[in-house]
């Protein structure tokens, strides 16, 4: 039990750790945060069916967002989307998050100048299939508050 309630402890550091640097733009002690929370949750509780691994993978996506790395952070969004549903969450608001995240992502990486028209536009039909995919899980959420739920989907 004393192993565990350590291993707790320091994933919620390393939780407020990410969140602190990123609430900093600290990007690069957000990212080294977040490595570290990914490897302690994989280690401790396996790299399938693990929630704290699909929390800890959007932390490490929002890393790699905040440091331009919009195609990394893409992979680690859907991957933590997958992590959840791999554990029964399928319509559990944390995949909503995760699935809104990539489409925010999506959507931004076409916002970055140079790109072509037709990658800026492939890039924003996935953010709206992933934005149309969180909305939709949110709303089959036993835990869904419209009200609640209005603002953040409106930031969008």
């Amino acid at each position: 039990k004393l192993q565990a309630a350590t291993t707790e402890k320091r994933l919620g550091e390393l939780q407020r750790a990410v969140r602190e640097a990123l609430a900093r733009h600290d990007t690069d002690a957000a990212t080294d945060a977040s490595a570290a929370l990914v490897d302690l949750a994989e280690a401790s509780y396996g790299s399938e069916r693990n929630p704290i691994l699909a929390a800890a993978t959007n932390d490490a996506a929002l890393c790699a967002k905040a440091s331009g790395a919009f195609e990394l952070a893409a992979e680690k969004f859907a991957r933590s989307a997958q992590l959840y549903e791999a554990c029964g969450m399928k319509n559990h608001p944390s995949a909503a998050t995760a699935l809104h995240n990539l489409g925010v992502c999506y959507k931004d990486n076409a916002a970055v100048p140079g790109g072509s028209k037709l990658a800026r536009t492939a890039l924003l039909d996935r953010a709206y299939e992933a934005l149309a995919e969180a909305n939709a899980r949110r709303g089959a959420s036993p835990d869904h508050d419209a009200a609640r739920d209005r603002a953040a989907a409106a930031t969008t």
